[in-house]
């Protein structure tokens, strides 16, 4: 199988409640995003599973809205699983809309920091 993988950075902060750690403060982090799509079957003629372009056009108004934010404000919850589970239901949510379904979420990794991340999969 093969796959596209675009990445995104962004800063937040959050907090998380009821947390029994350095985390339950106030904190911050400059997060990577990777979001992979790979093809659905459909035969489009062109050989690519997306371009890169539509990637950035589809991931780049999630990433804005949580770029220099409050992430409690925004999900409920703020870990690292959260923030990924977030962005992928918001990509799949617009993403039907943009493109001719000749690929398809599959992963999307949120890193806090290089030696750690969550990452969502399609089932």
């Amino acid at each position: 199988m093969i796959s596209v993988t675009r990445k995104f950075h962004f800063s937040y902060a959050h907090k998380l409640p009821n947390y029994p750690g350095n985390c339950s403060r106030l904190h911050g982090h400059n997060a990577i995003v990777e979001v992979t799509f790979e093809p659905t079957g459909e035969n489009t003629g062109i050989p690519m599973v997306i371009d890169f372009r539509e990637v950035k056009q589809i991931v780049s108004p999630i990433i804005e809205e949580l770029d220099h934010k409050y992430l409690n404000d925004i999900v409920s919850y703020p870990s690292a699983e959260a923030i990924a589970k977030y962005i992928a239901d918001k990509i799949i949510e617009t993403y039907p809309s943009t493109n001719s379904a000749k690929a398809k979420l599959t992963a999307v990794k949120v890193f806090e920091t290089e030696n750690c991340w969550a990452e969502w999969k399609e089932k």
